[in-house]
């Protein structure tokens, strides 16, 4: 029996049908060949990137929908969020943004190779490479926390993009409520086992092989959005044509 309702699977089915078309859109412009260094801070090949790569997490939480896992699907729609708060950040000033960005990386990637030492492990890196980031990161500012991406994100695209001016899918507005919701699960908060429990009488719980109804607004229903503002954040940073309009079509069905 499923123990999702009707109105539900119909939320989530229109869900996947916007995700879809998403991505058939984004097959309209991806795969592509780049000039560019290879450097990461290269732009616009790292904003390329994340685009394909937050079309494939798109795509890994659809795929949940059958198995009906929405605490993974939350856990994946967390990183999306991620992914296209800090595409949204680089995009105000990629230049100087893409380079914070990456010096923010080798300072994350510096603190996990000196854990790793202390407790007698192998050196992630090696001493050139240690000196080679030092370099970098003594070079400027790291990247912001999410939520002052998210507030200097929505600041900046707030002209542009009409999305971004309602509170409910600004960018710090979603933090509030995709971000801390769906940590719950990545950190296996008290909330990520409540969805495999029911009541089974007086005194007595069944714990489920298959989650129960999500409810009204769940992971599956906002993925779609959020890579929905990549791509209207795409337009005008990566030069796409027509994505407003295609963006507005696919979410008025």
């Amino acid at each position: 029996m499923d123990l999702w309702t009707p109105e539900t699977l119909e939320r989530v089915s229109q869900a996947r049908r916007r995700a879809e078309e998403l991505r058939g859109l984004t097959d309209t412009f991806l795969p592509r060949t780049v000039a560019s260094t290879g450097a990461h801070e290269d732009w616009p090949l790292t904003g390329w990137a994340m685009i394909s790569r937050a079309c494939g997490t798109l795509d890994s939480v659809m795929a949940l929908i059958d198995e009906r896992r929405a605490t993974d699907a939350g856990v994946l729609t967390r990183s999306l969020f991620e992914q296209a708060v800090t595409f949204a950040w680089i995009a105000i000033q990629p230049t100087e943004n893409a380079l914070a960005w990456v010096r923010w990386d080798r300072s994350e990637r510096k603190k996990a190779h000196n854990d790793l030492l202390q407790r007698g492990g192998p050196a992630l890196l090696e001493p050139q490479t240690l000196k080679d980031f030092d370099t970098l990161i003594a070079s400027g500012p790291v990247m912001p926390n999410l939520a002052q991406r998210a507030e200097e994100a929505d600041t900046h695209w707030t002209a542009q993009i009409a999305a971004v001016r309602n509170p409910s899918t600004s960018f710090r507005g979603m933090y509030s409520v995709v971000y801390r919701t769906d940590s719950q699960a990545t950190h296996a908060a008290v909330t990520s086992i409540e969805p495999v429990v029911a009541p089974a009488g007086p005194g007595r719980f069944e714990v489920l092989a298959v989650e129960q109804d999500p409810g009204e607004h769940t992971p599956f229903t906002r993925a779609p959005m959020l890579y929905a503002l990549m791509l209207l954040v795409a337009e005008p940073t990566l030069g796409l044509a027509d994505i407003e309009a295609e963006v507005d079509r696919i979410f008025a069905a």
